[in-house]
């Protein structure tokens, strides 16, 4: 920034604080409202063109960011694009390893009660047939028989990190809990700018309605 910019920089930094200081003075009279009045222009005159100070330093600027912007969208895009497409085909790779693990854990728990069933069918014949030694053996080889647990294969890779996170999507709005729902303002002000006080009507007792007085001004 050469020595001009941060000339008029302090320009109107001094400006302003002076403005600020005059405006801080409270109104008790029509001649000081009349004063304030004048204050009021001064301040959006001296905004303007603080803004086009501003606007002469900054657009050159923001016209260089622009360009460069819009050199490295594209790649960047296609990039982020692929990135994405990677992501969701390794989640679809560990989701079927999982799938395929539930699978088997399922077969072999079924597979571990069949074997302690037979056992205990065996431990069962050799007690009708008074072999209760032999029996009491049949219930300890039935009470060790557990299935293997199965896990899903997971490749570790260096830098890269697995994790799991809970997602939703919004299946039925009216039947979302009301404390989650948060109130439409932009809705609410349209009908307020339309309708005024009648707009308690239509939107209900939740909101308060009522004027305001907005002060407005040309700049010198």
């Amino acid at each position: 920034m050469d020595h001009q910019n941060l000339q008029e920089i302090k320009e109107v930094s001094d400006a302003a604080i002076a403005i600020q200081l005059a405006a801080q003075h409270a109104i008790t009279s029509q001649p000081e409202y009349t004063g304030a009045v004048e204050l009021l222009k001064r301040v959006k005159g001296t905004f303007k063109d603080v803004d086009e100070r501003e606007h002469k330093i900054t657009d050159p600027l923001m016209q260089s960011l622009k360009e460069a912007r819009d050199l490295f969208r594209t790649p960047k895009t296609i990039l982020e694009t692929a990135e994405r497409s990677i992501k969701t085909q390794m989640s679809v790779y560990l989701r079927e390893q999982e799938r395929l693990a539930a699978e088997a854990q399922r077969k072999a728990n079924e597979e571990a009660a069949r074997e302690r069933a037979r056992l205990e069918a065996l431990a069962k014949k050799a007690e009708e047939r008074g072999a209760d030694v032999k029996a009491e053996q049949f219930r300890e080889r039935a009470d060790v028989v557990v299935a293997p647990l199965m896990v899903a294969e997971k490749p570790r890779v260096a830098g890269v990190a697995l994790r799991k996170v809970w997602k939703f999507e919004i299946i039925d709005a009216k039947a979302i809990n009301q404390s989650f729902c948060s109130p439409d303002e932009k809705k609410i002000r349209q009908t307020v700018n339309a309708m005024g006080l009648d707009a308690i009507t239509v939107i209900g007792p939740g909101v308060r309605i009522f004027e305001d007085q907005i002060v407005s001004a040309r700049s010198m």
